[in-house]
């Protein structure tokens, strides 16, 4: 019989021990909900605030057409695989056109690297996309998916044919 009450007291305290602890009162409320911020900050003066002297002068980065590095001796250029090519064309004035490619690296240790070249004299404009890898990397033989925009700019009037490496991808009108 004291076997069987101290089995049982076991059994009792190991489901005690087990159950969920009971939530108070006070911890109904959510814990991770977000904690008031500052007021944001204002960019133009209000009414009743003094004029500062002088606004900081922002410089905007030089933008490049291509995404090309330096290759050095120890660097190789590869063929990337392309998935899918879409033409995108922005709504400005004049209107802008980028390409968004994706598909696969040949490993996770290469980068992706593009150069857009102006349109010749028949409006063909050549983007080469490739893959900078290095010789001596040790990497995984695996595919490394990506997804990129590759800004193309604005055109003059015309019937225009986009080229990635030496395969028509897209066509577009420039205004």
């Amino acid at each position: 019989m004291k076997q069987i009450l101290f089995i049982l007291l076991a059994l009792a305290l190991l489901a005690a021990a087990c159950a969920p602890a009971e939530k108070s009162a006070k911890d109904d409320s959510p814990q991770s909900a977000l904690l008031p911020t500052e007021a944001p900050i204002a960019l133009q003066p209000t009414a009743n605030a003094p004029m500062p002297d002088h606004y900081p002068v922002v410089t905007p980065l030089p933008q490049k057409t291509d995404n090309t590095i330096p290759r050095r001796a120890d660097q190789t250029l590869d063929a990337v695989y392309l998935d899918s090519v879409n033409l995108l064309a922005m709504e400005s004035f004049p209107p802008q056109f980028s390409l968004e490619v994706m598909g696969n690296l040949p490993t996770p240790c290469h980068q992706l690297v593009y150069e857009v070249h102006p349109p010749d004299e028949a409006n063909k404009i050549v983007v080469d996309v490739n893959a900078l890898g290095s010789v001596n990397a040790m990497c995984t033989e695996v595919l490394q998916p990506f997804s990129a925009v590759i800004p193309l700019g604005s055109f003059p009037e015309g019937h225009y044919t986009v080229w990635i490496n030496g395969a028509q991808a897209a066509e577009f009108d420039g205004r």
